[in-house]
């Protein structure tokens, strides 16, 4: 079976953050293989594909429509340095309407990166976690690419949408970069 989503290059650029629901199987199994495809140019789809083996996932339980809950994050190793810089992740302070681009491939290895931009509309609380809400569209293999502020800082890994009720436009949730940064020191370390 065959799984996309996004990553970002953390810790000492052998380390890649998704989300869990990227890395597990439909029935919530481990997948056999993993590869990280890697772009020299935004314009272009990936074109070099590096083996990767799985270091420790965090996913709750899935709901009714099969979706993974909070923490839904996942780390891998790169079989070999991927030659890209590590993304800083650190806790950010977010006002509202503060902006929020995201970044990510949507589509299943032949498309382009895609970069949305929507600001920051607040928090949503959700037991022992929380999200960033956004308008910036999040859409599927979107998931588990970074989050960055009007200054370039990690702010969150996107992880879902929420589909528009009662007239409202969707929803996009990331899990915050504090979260991610518990969730590396607790498998990764520093």
């Amino acid at each position: 079976m065959l799984s996309t989503g996004s990553g970002t290059v953390v810790v000492d650029g052998q380390h890649v953050l998704t989300n869990a629901h990227v890395v597990l199987t439909a029935s919530g199994g481990v997948c056999s293989d993993y590869y990280v495809g890697f772009t020299e140019r935004f314009e272009d789809p990936p074109s070099r594909w590096v083996p990767a083996e799985l270091v420790a996932y965090e996913a709750g339980p899935r709901d009714s429509e099969g979706n993974v809950s909070l923490p839904d994050l996942a780390v891998l190793r790169l079989s070999r340095r991927s030659g890209r810089t590590a993304v800083p992740v650190g806790v950010q302070r977010l006002e509202p309407g503060d902006e929020i681009v995201t970044l990510g491939f949507p589509g299943t290895g032949g498309e382009t990166m895609t970069l949305t931009r929507g600001a920051y509309s607040g928090m949503l609380e959700s037991g022992d976690h929380d999200y960033i809400k956004t308008d910036a569209d999040i859409s599927p293999g979107n998931s588990g690419g970074a989050a960055f502020d009007g200054q370039g800082n990690f702010v969150g890994v996107p992880t879902a949408g929420s589909p528009p009720e009662r007239g409202f436009t969707e929803v996009g949730l990331l899990i915050p970069a504090a979260e991610a940064t518990r969730f590396l020191a607790r498998h990764v370390g520093d």
